[in-house]
């Protein structure tokens, strides 16, 4: 590896995307399977309120909400600037 050569750990897609270190708090975090949709409708569909994503997936807005803020205390959600 070349002396300057940048070490963090980036996606393999080359975007300055982090990599998520997976550790026991990830592991419980998306260990409910509405959490695991959760995660896959926001990489699909981009960012979107828990409403929406309540309506997208016949669940309340409760209940994508509480959902939501698991995953953000794990790092893997944030909220979107807009």
């Amino acid at each position: 590896m070349a002396e300057n050569e940048d070490v963090r750990p980036y996606r393999y897609d080359g975007t300055d995307r982090k990599i998520h270190n997976v550790d026991a708090r990830t592991l419980r975090a998306i260990a409910h399977p509405l959490r695991m949709r959760l995660l896959k409708a926001l990489r699909e569909s981009g960012p979107a309120t828990a409403s929406k994503l309540g309506e997208r997936l016949g669940e309340s807005s409760g209940a994508t909400s509480y959902h939501l803020r698991q995953l953000a205390e794990s790092g893997l959600v944030e909220d979107a600037p807009e």
